[in-house]
């Protein structure tokens, strides 16, 4: 054979000899084992003669394509040997290119794999962080409100340390002038003693405080236009600005503030306080119940016997709690307008003498018997309502409550 064959083409035509090698042996093993089992039944005959030698025959033909199947195995084998050789230089040179195109495969797999890790590390990182942000997020925006809250209160502080600063100077004002004005003939009393020492004086017809019928307000104002009596003028008063002797009510001390604060006035004002019940003057007296100012007693017609005096600040430590307390609420017009720390700071401002309480005594002197009877007929059953009462009533009601809103908006402002 000059041409070369196929490796693999020689691999399988040798497999295929190599089967029919064996047919072939088997065969051959079957016909010996044939030719040597002898005749049975007798003397061999003519067919069993030829038989035999066909036999002979196809076993020697075997052999010889045995031979001749052994000696093709064999030059395939050489031939196979030769092919695989020149074979093998060329097949080396892939071998090479192949190893390293694995060795940059399995690189580029580990950069993968990093780069997979490096991924995965990021998304943690970031799933951290993000959390984070939310977190600082939540904190900065209780931080901002709670900083807001903190510029609104010292926002109303700086306000409210304003109003102070500016109530320190009037203060500070009106201690000039209640320095000044007690260097002049006003003189300093002893609660305690006043009332001890003048003589009490009972007037006919006058009722105990507690007997009294209070009535309201605008009925004694409307009443006391028609009376017939000695004088012609109402002077209200509230129960905690006057001190009673311990005899009655015929004899009293009343006491005011010297100075009214009133903060409408160029912002926060000092001014004296000015009284029309002056020295000698008599005027109906009813006393108002409580605060509300709504109900009021009449008690008699008085005249005042003395002149402004000033309560001792040592001695302000005897005073009723409620009538003190009562003078510095009255000390400031307009309440609402001004913070508690100021309402405090005038109590103070009492107790150390800066300002001070100023009094005079009030004496009964008549009972106006006209005035006082009609009062006590509007509390007769017999008595029917007027409707101007009832229009008065209710003007008075619309105006409280229209100087309410006012006071509201005012405070919301």
């Amino acid at each position: 054979m000059d041409n070369l064959m196929d490796p693999e083409l020689a691999s399988d035509m040798v497999k295929l000899f190599a089967q029919e090698l064996k047919v072939t042996r088997a065969q051959l093993r079957e016909a010996e084992m044939r030719t040597s089992t002898p005749c049975m039944g007798g003397p061999s005959n003519g067919l069993t003669h030829e038989k035999t030698q066909t036999l002979i025959a196809e076993n020697d033909t075997l052999k010889s394509d045995n031979a001749v199947l052994q000696e093709r195995i064999a030059r395939l084998q050489v031939e196979l040997q030769i092919k695989s050789e020149e074979i093998l230089p060329h097949s080396l040179q892939y071998v090479e290119p192949t190893s390293h195109m694995n060795e940059e495969f399995a690189r580029l797999l580990a950069e993968n794999e990093d780069l997979i890790r490096e991924k995965e590390e990021t998304s943690r990182n970031h799933s951290k962080l993000s959390n984070k942000y939310r977190r600082s997020k939540a904190k900065v925006q209780e931080y901002n409100e709670t900083l807001n809250e903190l510029r609104v209160a010292l926002s109303n502080c700086a306000e409210e340390l304003e109003q102070v600063s500016l109530c320190t100077r009037n203060h500070k004002r009106l201690l000039t002038t209640s320095r000044q004005s007690r260097k002049s003939a006003v003189a300093e009393i002893d609660i305690r003693n006043i009332l001890k020492d003048l003589a009490y004086e009972p007037v006919e017809g006058q009722s105990e405080f507690s007997s009294i019928q209070p009535h309201l307000r605008h009925v004694h104002i409307k009443l006391h236009k028609d009376a017939v009596g000695v004088c012609k003028e109402l002077y209200f008063m509230n129960t905690n600005e006057v001190i009673w002797s311990p005899s009655g009510i015929a004899l009293g001390l009343v006491v005011k503030p010297t100075f009214l604060y009133n903060p409408k006035l160029h912002g926060g004002a000092w001014t004296k306080l000015e009284d029309d019940f002056d020295v000698g003057k008599r005027m109906d007296l009813c006393c108002l119940s409580g605060e509300s100012s709504k109900r009021a007693r009449y008690l008699g017609t008085y005249e005042r016997v003395t002149d402004t005096m000033v309560i001792a600040s040592e001695t302000l430590k005897h005073l009723d709690y409620k009538k003190l307390n009562y003078a510095s609420k009255s000390t400031t017009l307009f309440p609402d307008m001004v913070p508690p720390s100021q309402t405090q700071m005038i109590n103070q401002m009492y107790k150390q003498g800066i300002i001070q309480l100023q009094c005079f005594v009030i004496r009964c002197v008549a009972v106006n018997q006209t005035f006082a009877e009609k009062l006590r007929d509007t509390c007769a059953p017999s008595v029917h309502r007027n409707p101007s009462d009832d229009m008065t009533s209710g003007h008075v009601r619309k105006r409280k409550r229209e100087v309410h809103s006012a006071g509201s908006k005012k405070r919301k402002h």
